[in-house]
């Protein structure tokens, strides 16, 4: 981060407080409040572009080990915000969790916010000199945040770092959803008793399994009542742990409650019977969240994605499997789902005004997404298309294609992983991609004829034509190439 946004964070912060305290029981004006846009984010973990049907009927090609088209699970509820807004179909994340929220969080490259892996267990995590999304909208414009859900960030709590309430879970995966430690903390003003509020504690793990426990059911039932309680402009983030499955652990923790809402397997040992099932609970409880906030949707832009790819146990796509699946770079690892609709059309109202409008909705866009992009997006949207000091250098705004005035919001997308000493970076353009492995060899792919990496990669050695000319491979890796350098500042090259 540049010496200019950690002086602004600090500067920010200063100011908020100030404006704050000086308000009339700490809150905005209402004519101030009423001209914003409210967004909600909903993150799905592990899970890739095979596991959505809308997804898998669209590229056509995603197939099982006989050559079938894979049956994605049922997920009525996302394909409705699909229906209401763009799905986008060339949307990069990193290859694991932690390196995804911290880039959708802070809107940063991994080699901007220092979280290239999975942050391990109580370790400190992301630094809180980054500057997160929540910051930015509470010192720009008054917005509240929340974060419900998976953290997976250290020990660095959210409320640390911008959110005034967070409920949740701190780490990487929950071995049983219904017994499970709940983490709480806030750090909110409070406009009734005129103070700061600053909380943090733990609710241990509930001695019997409960449905009311299950942890897709929680993360949606402190949500809905967070935003019911909003009076002003907020942003939720709804993080579940769904549909990440511990296979090492007994499953009948994992497997989804029979509770009018969804309806559970009965299964214990088998992941390829309850993975799908904790996808079509998360979807059930998905809808159940929107319906409980029907009024409040008019003025809100809902944001759907995932974290990253689909673990390669879980998926049935062969050319996601094996090194090519979460922890890798290679589209099975880092190509996700991402659907940002508009509120007044999944009610059914039309479309909303100003920069979170989605003009057409129900189409699909072909631009360059990387997760970061999420970060400038939200900030447009909350600033009613102002520009603000708190943008990111890698972060670039999907307003414009929401409103469908271009395609085209950047020129190339990267991703990178660092895993046991190992390091694998990748670039792409609308083309072409390239991989550039841990021992300085690089793998060059034409996406659009292998889309998923399915073949070997091209030859891009220097072949000089007619008046000097080099082939297209050559000239595409050098130009990925020179895009990694720029955005980590090295001198890497291609064995």
């Amino acid at each position: 981060m540049s010496q200019g946004r950690k002086l602004g964070k600090l500067l920010g912060l200063v100011c908020l407080s100030l404006a704050v305290l000086s308000l009339p029981g700490g809150n905005a004006s209402a004519a101030l409040q009423d001209s914003k846009r409210n967004v909600l984010v909903i993150v799905a973990d592990d899970f890739g572009v095979d596991q959505l049907q809308r997804y898998v009927d669209h590229f056509g090609n995603i197939l099982d080990a006989a050559g079938h088209r894979i049956d994605a699970p049922d997920t009525p509820n996302i394909d409705r915000l699909a229906d209401a807004g763009v799905s986008f179909e060339n949307v990069w994340s990193s290859p694991v969790c932690s390196a995804s929220r911290a880039g959708l969080l802070t809107g940063t490259y991994s080699v901007h916010n220092s979280i290239f892996d999975v942050v391990l267990k109580d370790t400190p995590g992301m630094s809180t000199s980054m500057i997160t999304i929540a910051e930015a909208l509470s010192a720009t414009k008054g917005y509240h945040s929340a974060l419900f859900g998976k953290w997976h960030l250290g020990t660095n709590l959210p409320t640390d770092q911008g959110f005034e309430v967070f409920k949740g879970a701190m780490d990487a995966a929950l071995d049983d959803y219904y017994m499970w430690e709940k983490r709480e903390s806030v750090h909110r003003y409070d406009s009734v008793l005129h103070k700061v509020l600053v909380g943090d504690w733990t609710i241990p793990k509930p001695t019997s399994k409960s449905n009311d426990n299950y942890a897709t059911f929680v993360n949606v039932d402190d949500a809905s009542s967070w935003i019911l309680d909003q009076t002003g402009s907020w942003m939720a983030v709804v993080a579940f742990n769904a549909p990440h499955l511990t296979t090492t652990k007994i499953l009948d923790g994992q497997d989804p409650p029979t509770d009018g809402v969804c309806v559970g397997t009965g299964e214990t040992m088998d992941e390829a019977v309850i993975y799908p099932a904790m996808i079509e609970c998360m979807d059930a409880y998905i809808g159940e969240l929107l319906e409980r906030i029907h009024d409040k949707l008019s003025k809100t832009t809902i944001i759907f994605v995932g974290d990253n790819g689909t673990d390669s146990t879980m998926t049935s796509f062969q050319a996601f499997k094996g090194l090519h699946g979460k922890e890798s770079v290679y589209e099975g690892g880092v190509a996700v789902p991402m659907i940002i609709a508009d509120g007044n059309a999944y009610i059914g109202s039309g479309t909303g005004s100003g920069a979170g409008k989605v003009v057409s909705p129900g189409r699909w866009s072909n631009a360059l997404v990387q997760l970061v992009d999420l970060y400038d997006t939200i900030l447009e949207i909350a600033t009613v298309g102002g520009a603000s000091s708190y943008n990111s250098a890698d972060s670039y705004s999907l307003v414009p294609v929401l409103n469908q005035t271009t395609d085209v919001v950047r020129t190339y997308s990267y991703t990178e992983i660092i895993k046991n000493g190992q390091t694998q970076i990748a670039a792409r353009n609308s083309n072409y991609k390239l991989i550039h492995q841990n021992d300085g060899s690089c793998e060059l792919y034409n996406l659009s004829s292998d889309r998923w990496e399915e073949g070997d990669p091209l030859t891009f050695s220097k072949v000089v034509g007619p008046g000097g000319s080099v082939s297209v491979p050559y000239s595409m890796q050098q130009l990925l190439l020179g895009k990694m350098n720029t955005t980590l500042g090295l001198s890497l090259t291609c064995n």
